[in-house]
């Protein structure tokens, strides 16, 4: 398992060792690791262009609220969307394709339906 030390440290050379204006997306980060991920990375980018998406509204409106408070430079984009469904992953990625040349980073961690019940 990688210390705790090494990762702060490996996150603390982000903004000098990546370019800026690195766009995102993270599929499932309105709670839970998604959330936190998108955290860490928000505070360590240099003017991050993020697409995010989560069921909830509100978790996406209270997330942006944060985030511009946390790095002011950065762009934060909520979608709300359901990615259980292939049909709005789709939708979704064609959305991202229609505005950016390039995705710097995909982070996936939404939640799965099994057997009927999110979890």
């Amino acid at each position: 398992m990688v210390d705790l030390s090494d990762i702060e440290a490996s996150n603390a050379k982000i903004k000098t060792s990546l370019p800026d204006r690195l766009v995102a997306v993270f599929i499932g980060a309105t709670r839970g690791i998604g959330e936190s991920t998108l955290r860490q990375f928000v505070q360590n980018v240099k003017q991050p262009k993020v697409y995010f998406t989560g069921r909830s509204r509100e978790n996406g409106d209270r997330l942006i609220t944060e985030y511009k408070t946390l790095n002011p430079a950065g762009e934060y984009i909520f979608i709300a969307a359901d990615t259980s469904l292939i049909k709005v992953c789709d939708e979704l990625c064609e959305t991202i394709r229609q505005q950016e040349t390039a995705v710097n980073l995909l982070c996936m961690s939404s939640g799965s339906l099994k057997n009927g019940i999110s979890g």
